[in-house]
């Protein structure tokens, strides 16, 4: 039983890979072999393993791997995504045949044929697979709405938390770091606007919620700034735990990240606290989580004093987070408050750049983001409520719009081209609630 639970463990993080890698790169190579060597001494001693999916849980023999289930998330749903309930891995397993299904389970491909055909015609022979009885398409409806993505990301993203903090990460949990990031950048960036609430609605550790929010603001920000995909990986990991030492060590928040000592000089304690944490994990995180943890709270043109010793300014991962941190910051604080407009946090953050953040690093946040992010309901100067689908980096006040009320005005609508302006914003949890289902 622990060789099985090695093995979905390896195949988890040869998922994860596989999501960033294509199937030839040596990183992945590198993580497959891990995964085919331990499967084939399991099947050394039994003819084959069989595994089965049943709602949120996998099973193998007569055992629900509970204790498995969130590092396991990710290869759950991958199946449920394909519409897979059971998986036959087979005596004779070649690595290509591994390789084969690995990047089969990473692809967006749909087989609306005989599954176990398919496999055949790419060289699959010693992994059978049973599909599931209901349609395709109700099934996907089910396990992988963006609202459950989202939760199941999110519950993933607690179970790693959780290792840092206890001091317990290993390898095989940053390849699901990785994994978290990488869906982020498959499925969330540029949605802010449509899941920074979801978390107050699903009771999500505030904690947690916000290294996510920022990790979405800061990949998107890069992809913006002209980073490379490993770089954006690289980014959106230092963003999920810049925070880790307010999680880990100052739960009650009575240190909100204020800098001790003279302003902007000190790196605050509990920045401190998530630096020596991170700093145990060195050797597969690198540098990066470490430094940004650091200096994310810093403005642009401070110092940085630790020990009595001056460093550099900050490094530009910080800046991003730091921005990022800071916008979520006050969406959190202020969204529930009456009259509550993502403009406000414009405002407070124009009026406060030039202290803060490079003007460049500003600009660029909100032709990314706009003033009112892709996914907000607003009413417009006419009247009619319109969501927000397509920011303008020409004009970060006039996006693209669709309306939705009244019937008679619905369409699409270039704020740009139009002589009508965007008027308020509706809260979702509040006058824009009724309109939520055309987000």
């Amino acid at each position: 039983m622990d060789n099985v639970h090695v093995f979905l463990r390896e195949i988890c993080g040869a998922l994860a890979s596989g999501k960033m890698f294509p199937v030839e790169h040596p990183q992945f190579r590198m993580v497959l072999l891990k995964a085919f060597t331990t499967l084939n001494g399991i099947l050394s001693n039994q003819k084959e393993l069989i595994l089965g999916v049943v709602e949120e849980e996998l099973i193998y023999g007569n055992e629900v791997l509970f204790e498995l289930s969130t590092l396991l998330k990710s290869f759950i749903t991958a199946l449920q995504q394909k519409g897979i309930e059971k998986i036959h891995f087979m005596q004779g397993i070649q690595d290509e045949e591994l390789a084969k299904f690995i990047s089969f389970l990473c692809s967006k491909k749909e087989v609306s044929g005989n599954l176990q055909d398919y496999f055949s015609a790419l060289g699959i022979h010693h992994i059978k697979v049973s599909k599931l009885t209901t349609p395709l398409e109700e099934r996907k409806k089910e396990f992988v709405s963006e609202v459950q993505v989202y939760e199941n990301t999110m519950k993933e993203l607690t179970g790693q938390f959780e290792k840092i903090v206890q001091a317990k990460m290993t390898s095989g949990y940053y390849m699901n770091l990785k994994f978290i990031i990488f869906s982020i950048l498959e499925n969330f960036a540029g949605h802010y606007g449509e899941f920074a609430l979801l978390f107050e609605d699903k009771k999500f550790n505030k904690g947690f919620a916000h290294g996510f929010n920022t990790a979405m603001l800061s990949i998107q920000l890069a992809q913006g700034l002209g980073f490379q995909q490993e770089e954006i990986l690289e980014v959106g990991i230092a963003a999920l735990v810049h925070d880790i030492g307010n999680i880990g060590v100052r739960k009650d928040k009575e240190n909100t990240g204020t800098l001790s000592g003279e302003p902007g000089t000190v790196i605050p304690d509990d920045a401190i606290a998530g630096m020596h944490t991170l700093l145990k994990y060195e050797d597969f995180l690198g540098n990066l989580p470490f430094i940004v943890a650091g200096e994310c709270h810093l403005k642009q043109d401070d110092n940085i004093i630790m020990g009595g010793v001056i460093s550099l300014r900050p490094h530009i991962v910080s800046q991003i987070v730091g921005i990022s941190a800071y916008y979520d910051d006050f969406h959190i604080r202020e969204n529930k408050k009456e009259g509550y407009s993502p403009l406000m946090i414009y405002e407070d953050m124009h009026h406060n750049q030039e202290h803060l953040w490079p003007s460049t690093l500003f600009a660029e946040f909100f032709r990314c983001l706009g003033v009112w992010p892709t996914g907000s309901v607003v009413q417009l100067s006419d009247k009619s409520i319109a969501v927000i689908r397509e920011q303008n980096r020409r004009d970060i006040f006039s996006p693209n719009v669709e309306v939705v009320h009244p019937e008679g005005n619905k369409g699409f609508l270039d704020l740009k081209k139009s002589e009508v302006t965007i008027n308020k914003y509706l809260h979702p949890m509040g006058a824009g609630e009724p309109y939520l289902k055309f987000i």
